[in-house]
């Protein structure tokens, strides 16, 4: 018990009421007594809500303390920061609708802004525009920007290739998992399930 407790930072409180602690504090026991128990599952709704940055950070150590010991932690928040710093995997909804699902480098991924320079860009551009796909296509200067939630890039690439478009160079925007979470999401959910 005491090692759970420390984990959680709450070691030198053990005399204290529970109704006495900060809000903080009382988040930061719900993970350290699931420790206790050592579940295969801990299952959380806003774990970080109410916690001052210090105590995010705790919070975050603890949970991942958690994950290492071998329990899997499922967390729902609408803290998509948080959730991409501790999270290795994640589940987008969108009005109770799933949206998508996977490892979280996959659904940054898959946020799909592709940064292109072709030889020919207005034609390049042209070629986007028609491929299954792709929700935008702007042009910057020598630069192409496409929007192409799910296309990979080695897609985009071979479309140009196959109509004699030469390809100078290609990479994928990183994302947050907000602005990825927001891009999926486009037109209040259509985009289908996978």
């Amino acid at each position: 018990m005491g090692d759970a407790l420390d984990l959680a930072g709450l070691g030198d409180v053990l005399d204290r009421k529970v109704k006495g602690y900060s809000m903080g504090m009382k988040q930061r026991l719900i993970p350290a007594q699931a420790l206790m128990r050592k579940p295969d599952v801990l299952i959380l709704d806003e774990p970080a809500n109410g916690l001052d940055p210090g105590e995010v950070r705790a919070l975050r150590e603890h949970l991942g303390e958690l994950a290492r010991c071998g329990a899997a932690v499922l967390v729902s928040s609408h803290q998509l920061a948080e959730v991409q710093q501790l999270a290795t995997h994640a589940v987008v909804l969108n009005h109770g609708r799933l949206i998508a699902a996977g490892p979280m480098d996959e659904l940054l991924g898959d946020a799909g802004t592709h940064l292109l320079q072709a030889d020919d860009t207005a034609r390049a551009a042209a070629v986007l525009r028609a491929l299954p796909g792709v929700a935008t296509v702007m042009t910057r200067r020598d630069e192409i920007v496409v929007t192409a939630p799910g296309v990979p890039s080695r897609d985009l690439v071979h479309a140009l290739v196959t109509e004699g478009i030469g390809v100078m160079s290609v990479q994928q925007e990183s994302k947050s998992l907000e602005e990825a979470f927001l891009t999926m999401t486009e037109g209040d959910g259509e985009r289908a399930a996978r």
